[in-house]
Order: C-alpha cells, then structure tokens, then sequence
C-alpha cells in the first residue's frame, strides 16, 4: 500500500482529529491499569492514533500535528495524581507518555491491588444506601478477580455486614449467629428483601400517622358547636345541620 492509499484509508490529520467528538478518553485514576489500558486502546484505535502512541508511526501528514493530538488525549485521561508519573515526557510526546504510563503501573500491578483492595475496605465504613454498597462490593470485587486477586465469599460477607447501617442489625445478627455457612449472595437477597419489608412497614406508619392526625382530640375546641372533644369536620351537630338543609331543600323542590 502507498503512503496516498494509506492516508486515504486512516483519513487526513483533520479528519482524525475530529474523532474526538465521538471518541472521548478514558479517566485513569491509578487504579486497575488492565482496564484502563483496554478501554484506552479501544479509542486510539478508534481516532487511529494507537501507532502514534505505540511508536509504530513517526511520520507522515501533520505527523506533529497528531502526535500533539495523542498527547492531548492521554494526558487529558488522567487524574492528577497519575499525572506526576508523566512529568518528565517531552510536551508532545505520546510515546513517551504511553510508556512511562507502562513503567508505573502495569510493571507495578501491586500498587493497583492495593488501591482496589483499600477501595473494598472504604465500602465497610458504610453510611450509603444499601444498594450502592451491594453495587460497590461487586464492582470492586470483579475487578480484583480479574487482576486474579480472588476475594472469598466470607470476606465479601464481612464488608457487606460492616457497612449496612444498624437499622439492619435485626438480619445481620441473624446472619452473624447462624450455624451454617451464608453464601455472600444469600445475604445479599436477606438484607435486600428486609430492606423492602422496612420500607413498606414505613409507609403503613406514615400513613397510620397521618390518619391518627385527623382524628378528634379531647383538648380540641369544634368551631362549629362550640363543644370541646371533635374538630368540626367531626362535628355531629354539623352532619345534623346539612341533612336538615338538603331535607328543606328536597320538601322546596317538590313544592
């Protein structure tokens, strides 16, 4: 293939440049390098600008022009404390910029163990919904697999029981105190339909309370008879009163 077939292929530096309307980098905070990597070589790809960071491409159309576009891209897709592992890269250079990214993180996966493992444990704290915990455990978890760091169900178990609010305590004691073994996922689906039960029994009160609210008071004073005991939409003078007035209006209308 010649160097016009190729530029027609990949498109002109504008035109790969406008890409990034549609193709937006992947944030990096310094965790789960693997990932990142994977989703980040996905949107080079896409604004065909992987060579370019690779190495493998170092000329051509607005060469200087990409390259400054690659570089835009990765260091716009970082955190700042990620940022610092970068600072000695020449402005512009998204080789350099790719590979001091390699040498921080992905030859020191450890470090994004401990990030993601310190990340499981923050979930333990709690004082969040218990769906957003449930949700947390599961993200953070799949990904330490994945980084084949296993996390055991009884360890999953003791994040999850640590970080429900004590509002819980009545199904956690029961989870704690029971003889055989709870897989994490049955606690998940107890504590989940306590949760629902709580709910519903709330709203029973809240509406309980809300009628009880209504109800006549011995201290009240009916603004209708004058009578102490019932408000005055109670008041059985009052009901007396309406059907004497639609009795009369009745006998008027018959006249």
């Amino acid at each position: 293939m010649n160097r016009s077939q190729d530029v027609s292929r990949r498109g002109t530096g504008n035109e790969r440049r406008s890409r990034e309307l549609k193709l937006y980098p992947v944030m990096f905070d310094g965790t789960d390098f693997p990932q990142w990597k994977f989703r980040m070589v996905a949107v080079l790809m896409g604004q065909q600008l992987l060579g370019i960071v690779e190495g493998t491409e170092v000329s051509g159309e607005d060469y200087e022009g990409l390259r400054d576009f690659a570089y835009s891209q990765l260091v716009m897709s970082m955190a700042p404390n990620v940022i610092k592992h970068v600072f000695s890269a020449t402005k512009g250079d998204a080789a350099k910029v790719w590979k001091l990214l390699h040498d921080a993180f992905e030859r020191e996966t450890q470090a994004s163990k401990i990030g993601l493992r310190r990340r499981l444990y923050d979930v333990a704290r709690g004082g969040r919904p218990v769906d957003v915990i449930i949700g947390d455990i599961d993200v953070i978890t799949t990904r330490l697999e994945q980084m084949s760091v296993p996390i055991s169900d009884d360890e999953k178990l003791g994040v999850l029981l640590s970080a429900v609010s004590d509002k819980f305590e009545a199904v956690t004691a029961i989870i704690e105190m029971s003889t055989t073994p709870v897989k994490y996922t049955e606690a998940v689906q107890r504590i989940r339909d306590y949760s629902a039960r709580r709910a519903e029994s709330d709203q029973s009160e809240a509406t309980a309370a809300a009628v009880r609210s209504k109800k006549p008071s011995r201290d009240v004073e009916c603004f209708f008879c004058g009578e102490k005991g019932h408000y005055a939409s109670y008041c059985p003078e009052k009901k007396k009163e309406v059907k004497r007035a639609v009795k009369l209006e009745d006998e008027d209308q018959a006249w």
